[in-house]
């Protein structure tokens, strides 16, 4: 018979964390999951929590718990508990007490032979806007043909979407164009074309900076950086 246990989990007593990687690991007869895998404890109720789903081939006993990047076990989500073959086990982790890092949600299964399987999934608590930093353009620069636009992002769960604001001198928004993100989430970049629209932008003093969400959900931005662009047409060719 497959036995379904669903808990939800609302507070664990909190504890430090030394920077160090989370491995993940999977027993072959144990998985664990965790969605979101990045969330923020403050964020409204539909993102303040991981859902975590335990499916165990065997019987026998199991326990969950999270633990810090350092180790040391944080607290204790399910105590043991005897489940079937082919059972699915989900519970619910709010993160309530924990500080901003990397948890793993660790499960062990122990069978009727005293045999012990762990499974590990990790999970990111990320209660903090990412820190955008406009690499470029340069203050100084005045635009004559495609800038570069470059941003290094400072985050623990990762930069996931990034927009470049135009302002007029006077910080009137006129628009956003998309910054596709780079592979590591550590920033964004673009080849810009001084296009707002479809449309090139006249000569004139504009207002740049940079928005973008991480992982889990937090936004950020960058500080304003002024941008000259001084256009020139020859033979219907602008630039």
């Amino acid at each position: 018979m497959m036995l379904a246990t669903t808990l939800i989990v609302a507070a664990l007593v909190g504890s430090s964390f030394t920077p160090r990687a989370v491995v993940p690991s999977v027993a072959p007869n144990l998985s664990v999951s965790a969605t979101p895998t990045a969330f923020n404890p403050e964020a409204s109720p539909r993102a303040a929590a991981t859902a975590i789903e335990i499916v165990s081939s065997i019987a026998g006993t199991l326990s969950v718990d999270v633990v810090t990047e350092a180790g040391p076990v944080f607290g204790s989500l399910l105590s043991a508990t005897a489940i079937d073959a082919g059972s699915t086990t989900a519970i619910s982790w709010d993160a309530a007490g924990a500080t901003d890092g990397v948890y793993g949600i660790r499960a062990t299964l122990v069978d009727g032979a005293g045999v012990t399987s762990k499974s590990l999934v990790p999970v990111v608590v990320d209660s903090t806007a990412p820190t955008l930093v406009l690499k470029t353009p340069q203050p100084t620069l005045t635009a004559t043909g495609p800038v570069a636009i470059s941003v290094t992002a400072y985050d623990l769960s990762g930069l996931v979407r990034a927009s470049l604001v135009v302002e007029n001198q006077l910080g009137d928004r006129l628009g956003t164009v998309v910054v596709p993100v780079t592979a590591d989430a550590a920033g964004a970049t673009l080849d810009w074309d001084l296009r707002l629209r479809q449309r090139l932008l006249l000569p004139g003093v504009y207002r740049l900076r940079v928005t973008g969400s991480d992982e889990a959900g937090n936004v950020g931005q960058s500080t304003t950086r002024v941008l000259r662009v001084d256009r020139a047409v020859k033979n219907d060719v602008i630039y």
